[in-house]
């Protein structure tokens, strides 16, 4: 765990920062599965110009169901009424299939990384 130097908050690669709060993304990844229309879910902190970082999701639609505006409203919802308002998903994209090593492990780095690009510090 590695401390950030501003209001107090801990990061780490398995969590995301929000101030004075740590929560797991499992936690969340695991009320996104929970969705019918889920497949697949993987939760990170993306760069945020007044609070360091904000909670994104990223989704794997379920079989036969298209991602859009409206699922992506629908799955916000959903994690509003089963997440305290700090843990919720502030955005959701989508994506076809999740990056994953022949084991079957999450390559989250693959998917947290384009959104820090350019920027002097990625927790």
């Amino acid at each position: 765990m590695v401390p950030t130097r501003s209001r107090r908050w801990w990061c780490s690669t398995s969590s995301s920062c929000t101030p004075a709060a740590r929560e797991s993304a499992a936690e969340i990844e695991s009320v996104l599965l929970g969705h019918p229309k889920v497949g697949d879910a993987a939760v990170f902190g993306i760069p945020h110009e007044d609070w360091g970082e904000e909670v994104k999701a990223v989704i794997e639609p379920a079989p036969g169901v298209d991602p859009g505006p409206e699922l992506a409203d629908e799955i916000l919802a959903f994690c509003g009424d089963k997440l305290a308002r700090f843990k919720t998903p502030r955005s959701v994209d989508f994506i076809v299939e999740m990056p994953r090593d022949p084991n079957g492990k999450l390559y989250k780095r693959k998917l947290r990384d384009p959104y820090w690009e350019g920027r002097e510090r990625a927790i």
